[in-house]
């Protein structure tokens, strides 16, 4: 509530796990919590006026810091999840170059005063190819993600998995298997 953050619903069942997975509030070492979300103007949609944001919060709850993210390109976003580091957070948002299109995934490594250390892209720009990852955790020093990619128009979706490393590099971005959903 302090925020004011609509939180990323599919994430929201990751919130207190002790797996690695990425989530939209997390309780950091200080006991304070960091938020992810989306800020959007009050009233109907209107393109370009949401902003992926974090917010982070001391143990009372008070506001220390909040930044938004938004990146050439992308006219809309959603601000989905985070994972704390030693040195700083991991921040997970989908990106949208226009919102009648599916996402682009952005990775952003933090400082612990919210400052990009590094923003990764990966493939695509919403549509045919672009990997759209369900599940992003934090596991041996790599973020590990699975979802699903549509390799054309059909909209036929095969799985995908990624990984990326904690300096931005994608290591791995693998299309394989059936449809996941199915």
């Amino acid at each position: 509530m302090q925020t004011n953050l609509d939180t990323y619903s599919y994430h929201a069942r990751h919130v207190g796990n002790g797996d690695g997975y990425l989530a939209p509030m997390i309780k950091t070492r200080d006991g304070g919590f960091l938020v992810v979300g989306t800020r959007r103007a009050p009233g109907k949609y209107r393109v370009g006026a949401s902003r992926p944001v974090v917010a982070k919060l001391d143990a009372s709850g008070a506001m220390q810091w909040e930044r938004d993210y938004k990146a050439s390109g992308f006219l809309d976003y959603e601000g989905a999840s985070a994972a704390e580091l030693a040195d700083g957070y991991v921040v997970y948002i989908l990106s949208y170059v226009h919102p009648a299109r599916g996402s682009v995934t952005r990775l952003l490594r933090l400082d612990q005063s919210g400052r990009k250390v590094w923003d990764t892209r990966l493939r695509g720009e919403g549509q045919a190819h672009t990997p759209f990852p369900q599940n992003v955790r934090l596991t041996g020093g790599v973020l590990a993600m699975d979802g699903h990619i549509y390799k054309d128009s059909s909209e036929t979706a095969y799985g995908w998995k990624g990984t990326v490393d904690l300096d931005g590099k994608v290591l791995s971005d693998e299309i394989g298997g059936p449809n996941p959903y199915k």
